[in-house]
């Protein structure tokens, strides 16, 4: 097991390298975005409300319907 541990570990590094790199570029993404949102936002006189923590909402998805006692 000890020789496992030891075979898989650079992979193991070049993976979180590989997520700690992806995370920066999507958080310089994100303030990118809600930059732009900001300033849509003021130029169309509609404010952009913080969450209960002070962060910016960001959400995205699409809604669909459901069923409710198997109708539509």
């Amino acid at each position: 097991m000890i020789k496992l541990a030891a075979a898989l570990y650079p992979g193991d590094l070049a993976a979180e390298g590989a997520e700690k790199d992806r995370a920066g570029r999507t958080q310089a993404a994100r303030a990118i975005y809600m930059q732009g949102l900001l300033a849509y936002r003021k130029a169309i006189g509609r404010p952009v409300y913080p969450d209960a923590n002070g962060s910016l909402r960001l959400t995205w998805g699409k809604v669909m319907g459901r069923t409710q006692d198997g109708q539509i």
